[in-house]
């Protein structure tokens, strides 16, 4: 569903990105892995289409971002490191907004109800303006549109950046679930990038360890014992659990 082919990307005389290939497939959490200026941002701003690369290509369900541009928008959501929504307007309204804002039909209220309380979203957030909410009710806002619009692929910019331990592994939790369909009843490929080497190593399904531009190593769950994932990743990225 992505796959990243040869990316790279310089800007000026620096090189972002180096030869970065690797896949996500639906039921998969592919978590990215590195510190800051390791690449991992440019990455997903390839896979947006926000910015070209040098050479390489990306593709999303087949289409290549940069030359089909419309195709992979409908297949697509995106949730960055604090998810921006329209303060003014309540938890129902922003969902209905970025739902049209996809072409989908307007979700009825006890849908979008039965939706946030699937996300642990408290029930008093569907008629509360936004600039009332916390990052945490935010980037679980990010997950129900992405649900609302059954994306098949999620990217996500650090999205546990700013939470602390227990909200970070509670977020990662219904992550995993989008990814393998638990939620959606249809699986899906979750590009995630972060600086975590804990919760890569927890939640990831494949953890890529990326080290300015270049991805040194893919880790696998089903290969690997999690706690020989975890040494490798704390060896590469010793960070804090939430950073």
């Amino acid at each position: 569903m992505l796959q990243a082919i040869n990316l790279t990307k310089g800007f000026k005389q620096k090189m972002v990105l180096a030869g970065l290939s690797f896949e996500v497939q639906p039921g998969e959490l592919f978590c990215l892995l590195g510190g800051p200026g390791a690449g991992k941002s440019t990455t997903m701003d390839l896979f947006l289409n926000l910015t070209k690369a040098t050479s390489g290509n990306c593709m999303v369900g087949g289409f290549n971002v940069a030359l089909q541009p419309s195709k992979p928008k409908g297949l697509l959501a995106y949730v960055p490191p604090v998810l921006p929504l329209y303060d003014q307007l309540t938890g129902l309204e922003n969902l209905h907004y970025f739902s049209t804002m996809a072409g989908l039909p307007e979700l009825a209220r006890a849908d979008v109800q039965r939706l946030f309380q699937e996300l642990g979203i408290a029930d008093g957030v569907l008629d509360q303006p936004a600039a009332g909410y916390s990052i945490e009710t935010r980037q679980r806002i990010g997950l129900a549109i992405a649900v609302a619009r059954d994306a098949q692929a999620l990217l996500m910019d650090e999205p546990t950046k700013h939470l602390e331990e227990a909200a970070a592994r509670a977020y990662m939790t219904l992550v995993r679930a989008y990814a393998e369909g638990t939620i959606t009843g249809a699986p899906a490929a979750v590009l995630l990038a972060t600086d975590s080497a804990v919760l890569a190593a927890e939640f990831g399904h494949k953890v890529g360890l990326l080290a300015k531009g270049k991805l040194v190593e893919i880790l696998e769950a089903d290969e690997t014992l999690p706690q020989e994932i975890l040494e490798r990743c704390l060896e590469f990225r010793p960070v804090p659990v939430g950073a």
